[in-house]
């Protein structure tokens, strides 16, 4: 089985008084804290080739209800971590019963991008399947019977692009089998909003825009991969100033067209609150998860 990560950055003082600091700190330093659930995360690699091919396992106390599979946002650059951004859900999830696996994957300025950050992503839930904790009377079988995936803005659009792999896609189809995924202020149709995101970190992400590499937009815009393999829940912040809700509403209209289970929400608050477990949306978006898992 691939070992753990033995290099992590240490987190920043900022971090350590947060509850996602409290997650960094004990993936940083290999403790745990009083705060913790039944174990802080533990790291497990899914590939080789680099330092940010890992995932972070966290158990809930007694059973498990569920897992989650969550990716993190970050316009995907390597400025943000799965450490820093996913913590306080993990966190917050393990205290609801529910068993978290929070992806790392290569972004832009290390080694990412189309296909490479795709690959990792694909990699990263396929491991799931075989992930072997290292808890006694937790098996694997237990993390995979019952899984949903949740992604954060730049990582919904990964989480709904990984609900819809096919054949052509990279990684090809799916091994985990997830019964449906949730796009928190995802952006969901590349293509629209390669002009208009960012400074051009769309057109980054997928090496080029749509007129340059329609293949990349075919394999990777979660919108040209309509139906996705499963039901797709969208909630989008009221006030974003980085993802027009109108992505997620158009992603979910097509997608209804094409035969696809899609619901669309909006949820009070901003993009970056829609992140945290201490936005508006919360209570909303842990019922969300909730009812998934049901």
């Amino acid at each position: 089985m691939p070992q753990p990560p033995t290099e992590h950055k240490r987190p920043t003082r900022r971090q350590l008084l947060t509850g996602a600091g409290a997650v960094a700190a004990a993936a940083a330093l290999g403790t745990t804290t009083a705060c913790s659930p039944r174990r802080m995360p533990v790291a497990y690699r899914y590939g080789t080739k680099s330092k940010q091919q890992y995932g972070l396992l966290m158990l809930p106390e007694g059973e498990i209800k569920g897992t989650v599979v969550l990716v993190h946002g970050g316009s995907w650059l390597t400025l943000h971590s799965a450490t820093e951004q996913m913590g306080e859900w993990q966190l917050a999830l393990a205290k609801e019963g529910i068993a978290t696996w929070s992806i790392e994957y290569r972004r832009l300025g290390s080694g990412g991008g189309f296909p490479n950050t795709y690959l990792d992503v694909a990699a990263a839930m396929d491991y799931l399947t075989e992930l072997q904790p290292k808890v006694d009377g937790v098996t694997t079988e237990d993390l995979n019977r019952n899984v949903i995936i949740v992604g954060y803005s730049s990582g919904a659009q990964l989480a709904v692009w990984a609900a819809s792999r096919r054949d052509f896609t990279p990684g090809g189809e799916a091994k985990l089998k997830a019964k449906a995924v949730l796009s928190l202020a995802g952006p969901l149709t590349m293509a629209a909003l390669s002009g208009v995101i960012g400074t051009g970190v769309v057109k980054k992400m997928m090496g080029g825009g749509f007129d340059k590499v329609p293949d990349h937009y075919y394999k990777a815009d979660p919108v040209m991969l309509v139906p996705a393999n499963m039901p797709v829940h969208i909630m989008h912040d009221t006030r974003d100033i980085y993802v027009p809700p109108q992505s997620g509403e158009t992603y979910c209209n097509v997608a209804r067209a094409a035969g696809g289970d899609c619901t669309f929400e909006l949820v009070p608050g901003e993009h970056l609150q829609l992140g945290t477990t201490e936005g508006p949306a919360w209570p909303q978006v842990l019922a969300k998860i909730k009812q998934m898992l049901a």
